[in-house]
């Protein structure tokens, strides 16, 4: 009784995701050539140097890449975290305090490293060959 409508959510919910798969594929590629099209006529018209251009167009890709990749994966970290806690609260209002409380030091944690880590790259990318 219960399997069939199990694989019937399992097999809409797989190709939702393929779809939406392929979709952003689509649309981070035409946004990468664009942008990078745009990037390369600007720099050619500007005599930058070749290596400069490519360095420019590949951080573009790095950014999409970013935004296709790593921020989709943040936002659902961010939602299961949230969503946990206020789970966690209606289940034991105690059991949710302290790991709000234990968040805390954690949160502060990757505050510190974060901006030593920013730091560390301004400062690696800022170099001159």
């Amino acid at each position: 009784g219960y399997i069939c409508p199990m694989i019937v959510i399992w097999l809409a919910q797989f190709a939702i995701e393929a779809g939406r798969d392929l979709y952003c594929a689509r649309l981070f590629s035409r946004l990468i050539a664009a942008m990078a099209f745009d990037t390369v006529k600007k720099q050619r018209t500007d005599a930058d140097d070749v290596s400069e251009v490519s360095a420019r167009v590949e951080m573009i890709e790095e950014l999409i890449d970013f935004m296709e990749e790593e921020a989709p994966a943040l936002v659902a970290t961010l939602i299961s975290l949230i969503g946990s806690l206020v789970f966690l609260f209606f289940y034991d209002v105690t059991a949710g305090a302290v790991m709000l409380a234990l968040l805390a030091p954690i949160i502060l944690a990757n505050i510190v490293v974060g901006v030593r880590s920013f730091r560390l790259n301004r400062a690696l990318n800022s170099e001159r060959a």
